[in-house]
C-alpha cells in the first residue's frame, strides 16, 4: 500500500511557492524558481565513511558514536574527532545535517547515557533538550485516531499547534499502513540550525522501556521543497514507531535496519523527494558492498522488497531485534537466498527483461552500474568481483552470433539470467549452462546436444546475469560462444554405457536400510542412448551362508537431461533372485527403480559419472559409474 496520495493534501499544510532548501530543489509550485542543476550520480563519501564505523551486524559502537558526534556536531571532552576524509573534507555542515549523521550519533549516545561521563552527557543534553524559547509540543498517542485537523500552512516554520497537527496526521497514516498503534507520546519542536534535518531520541523508563519519543526538526527544512520536509517528518515519526516497538533495537540496532527503514518510510509516505538522491546513488552504484555497512542507503533494499510483493510496512517492525539473515528473510517474506537473488536482479536495471530486473522505490535516481561481459566467437568474457555480505554482482551480458553459448556463474547464494528468448531462469552456481543460438539447432554427431538431451534456446543480443551473495566471497560470471563441433567436443555427455559393480550398487542400496542381503559379483551397466532410450541392468552370482544364488535385473525407459540433472520416465522392469531353482522378486531393485521418480542431479568428471537418487523412503543413495562405451 502506498501513500503517494498524501501529496494531494500538501497544499493544506505547506503553502505553495517554497523555494531553495537543503535538497537543492525548488518547491514544486514555484513558477519563478530556477531549474535544478543536472543530477550527477555518485556514491556519497559521507555515507560510505560512516558505514565503515559499524560493527559486523551494522550497529554503531558507542565509542564510534562519540567520535562521530565530535566530528559532525560539536567537540566532546576527552573524545578525538574522526579524521576520515569522507566526513571532514569537501562536506559542509548542511550536508552532514541532510544525511542525519548527527542523528545516528545522538540516538546511540542518548540510549547509553548511563555509560557516558557526566561532562559528555552535559554536551549531549545541550543538543537533546529544548533551548530557552523553544516550545516542545506533545502529541498524545491516540490523537491521530481521534481526528487530527490539518491547519493552514505558512511559508515559514510552522507554529507549535500546526506542527502538532502535521505530526498527528503522519502518525495516523503510518499507523494505518503498519498496523501498529503508537503507544508513546511524541514531544516535538523545531530548532534553527540543528545539526541534522531531524533528531529523534527517547525518554526511557528505569526498566528500559520507552515513555516518550522526542523529535527535533531543523527549522530550515520548511523553506525547502515541501516533499523533502514531509519526508523528513515521516522519517522521524517512523523512528518513534521503532522506539515504541523495540527500544533496545532503536537505540543500538543495525543502521541498515533503523535508518534504512526510516529513509524508505519517509520517502514512500510522500512518494519520493530530492532528499534521497545521495542515498539512492550510493545504493545503486555500490552493489558489491555489505548490507551491514549501510544506513540510509539501505533504502534500496526496502524498495526491492516492496516491488517483490512483500508488505514492507507490516514486516519492518518485526525485523527489529533480529540478526541479519532472519531480518532480511522477515522483510522479504522469503528465504535469504531468494531475497539475495531478487536484489541482485534489481541492481541490473534493464526493465526490458522484466520488472524483476529493475530497481524500484520512492525518489529513485537513474544511477546504475556498468559491469559488462561480452561473449563472441573465440573471445570469451568474464568478470570477477569480491562481494561483501549480501552484496550483488549485476552483469550486463552482450551475446554475439554463434552456435552455442556456455554461461557460468560462480559464488554467491543464488544466480539468475535472462537472455533474448529465455525469460528469467535460475543458474546453478559453478555449473556451465549451455544455450543454443543457432537457428538450425545444436545437435552433436551422436544425436545428443552439448550438456545433455535438453538445451535452452536463446538468441544473440543483450541480456543479464545477476549473482546474489549472503556471505562474503568472490563471485564471477563468464560467457563463451563456440561452434557446435567445439561445444560437442568439450561438453561431457551422458550418451553411452556406464559401468559399476553389482556389489557397489547393492552395497549403496543396502547401506540405506542396513546389512547387505548377499555378496554379489558381476557388472551393473547403465546405457543412455542417443535416441533418448535408457536401460539399466545386471546379471550376477550372489553368495550368502554358503548358498549360491543368481540374480538379474532389467529396467527400461526414456531419458532427458540438461547440464546438471537427468530424468528417466516411463520406467518399467524388475529384478529377481533364484535360489535352488526357485525364483523370487528382488525388492531392493524395485526400490531402486522407484527412486527414479523425478530429476536426478549428476556430475561428470572425465569418464566418471556420479548421481544421487532418493529412495521412496527418503533415503539417499550415491551411485558412481565409469564410462565403458
Amino acid at each position: 500500500m502506498r501513500t503517494r496520495r498524501v501529496a494531494a493534501v500538501l497544499g493544506l499544510l505547506l503553502v505553495a511557492g517554497c523555494t531553495g532548501g537543503a535538497s537543492g530543489a525548488a518547491g514544486p509550485d514555484s513558477p519563478q524558481s530556477d531549474p535544478p542543476a543536472e543530477h550527477v550520480a555518485a556514491p556519497d563519501p559521507a555515507i560510505l565513511a560512516v558505514g565503515a564505523l559499524f560493527d559486523d551486524e551494522g550497529a554503531l559502537p558507542l565509542d564510534a558514536a562519540q567520535r562521530l558526534f565530535a566530528t559532525v556536531v560539536e567537540p566532546l571532552p576527552g573524545v578525538e574527532p574522526l579524521a576520515d576524509a569522507g566526513l571532514t573534507s569537501g562536506t559542509t555542515a548542511d550536508e552532514h545535517a541532510h544525511h542525519g549523521l548527527a542523528g545516528m550519533a545522538v540516538r546511540r549516545m542518548d540510549a547509553a547515557r548511563d555509560q557516558l561521563p557526566p561532562d559528555v552527557v552535559a554536551v549531549l543534553d545541550a543538543v537533546v533538550e529544548p533551548a530557552e524559547g523553544e516550545t516542545e509540543v506533545v502529541i498524545a498517542p491516540a490523537r491521530a485516531r481521534t481526528g487530527a485537523d490539518a491547519a493552514a500552512g505558512t511559508a515559514d516554520v510552522p507554529p507549535p499547534d500546526e506542527l502538532a497537527e502535521m505530526i498527528a496526521r503522519v502518525v495516523g497514516e503510518l499507523e494505518a499502513l503498519s498496523g501498529h498503534d503508537l503507544r508513546v507520546p511524541i514531544e516535538a519542536r523545531t530548532v534553527p540550525g540543528l545539526s541534522s534535518h531531524g533528531l529523534t531520541t527517547g525518554r526511557y523508563t528505569p526498566a528500559g522501556g520507552a515513555s516518550a519519543c522526542r523529535v527535533a526538526l531543523k527549522a530550515e527544512i520548511f523553506a525547502g521543497s515541501s516533499e523533502s520536509a514531509w519526508s523528513t517528518i515521516a522519517h522521524e515519526v517512523w523512528h518513534c514507531f521503532q522506539l515504541d516497538a523495540d527500544p533496545v533495537a532503536f537505540g543500538n540496532g543495525p543502521q541498515w535496519v533503523v535508518e534504512g527503514q526510516a529513509e524508505w518510510a519517509g520517502e514512500e509516505h510522500i512518494g519520493g523527494s530530492p532528499s534521497s538522491r545521495p542515498e539512492w546513488d550510493t545504493w545503486l552504484l555500490t552493489p558489491e558492498s555489505s548490507l551491514t555497512r549501510r544506513s540510509y542507503d539501505a533504502i534500496g533494499l526496502y524498495g526491492t522488497a516492496d516491488a517483490s510483493g512483500a508488505d514492507v510496512w507490516r514486516t519492518m517492525l518485526p525485523m527489529l531485534g533480529l540478526s541479519t539473515e532472519p531480518a532480511v528473510a522477515t522483510l522479504f517474506g522469503n528465504p535469504v537466498d531468494i531475497a539475495a537473488a531478487q536484489q541482485a536482479m534489481a541492481h541490473v536495471r534493464i526493465p526490458a527483461l522484466g520488472a524483476e530486473w529493475e530497481s524500484h522505490g520512492p525518489g529513485i535516481t537513474d544511477a546504475r552500474t556498468e559491469f559488462p561481459v561480452v561473449a563472441e566467437i573465440g573471445a570469451p568474457g568474464e568478470i570477477r568481483m569480491s562481494l561483501a555480505r549480501f552484496g550483488t554482482l549485476p552483469v550486463r551480458l552482450h551475446i554475439g552470433s554463434g552456435d552455442v553459448l556456455l554461461l557460468r556463474a560462480d559464488g554467491g547464494a543464488a544466480a539468475s539470467a535472462s537472455l533474448p528468448g529465455t525469460g528469467t531462469i535460475e543458474l546453478a552456481p559453478g555449473v556451465v549452462t549451455p544455450f543454443c543460438l543457432a537457428d538450425g539447432g545444436c545437435a552433436c554427431p551422436d544425436g545428443s546436444v552439448p550438456g545433455g538431451t535438453e538445451i535452452l534456446t536463446a538468441s544473440a543480443g543483450d541480456g543479464a546475469v545477476a549473482v546474489g551473495a549472503v556471505t562474503a566471497g568472490e563471485a564471477a560470471v563468464s560467457a563463451e560462444i563456440l561452434t557446435v563441433d567445439e561445444a560437442c567436443a568439450r561438453a561431457p555427455s551422458l550418451v553411452g554405457t556406464w559401468e559399476t559393480s553389482v556389489a557397489a550398487v547393492m552395497g549403496s542400496l543396502s547401506s540405506a536400510y542396513g546389512e547387505q542381503f548377499a555378496s554379489c559379483t558381476g557388472p551393473w551397466l547403465v546405457t543412455f542412448g542417443a535416441d533418448a532410450t535408457w536401460h539399466a541392468g545386471f546379471s550376477a552370482e550372489c553368495y550368502r551362508d554358503g548358498i549360491t544364488m543368481t540374480s538379474t535385473a532389467s529396467m527400461n525407459g526414456s531419458w532427458t537431461s540438461n547440464a546438471t540433472s537427468f530424468t528417466v520416465t516411463d520406467l518399467v522392469g524388475e529384478g529377481s533372485l533364484t535360489v535352488a531353482g526357485v525364483t523370487m522378486p528382488l525388492p531392493v531393485v524395485d526400490g531402486f527403480r522407484d527412486s527414479f521418480g523425478g530429476s536426478v542431479a549428476h556430475t561428470i568428471v572425465g569418464d566418471v559419472l556420479t548421481y544421487t537418487v532418493d529412495t521412496p523412503e527418503g533415503k539417499q543413495v550415491l551411485i558412481t559409474l565409469t564410462r565403458v562405451g
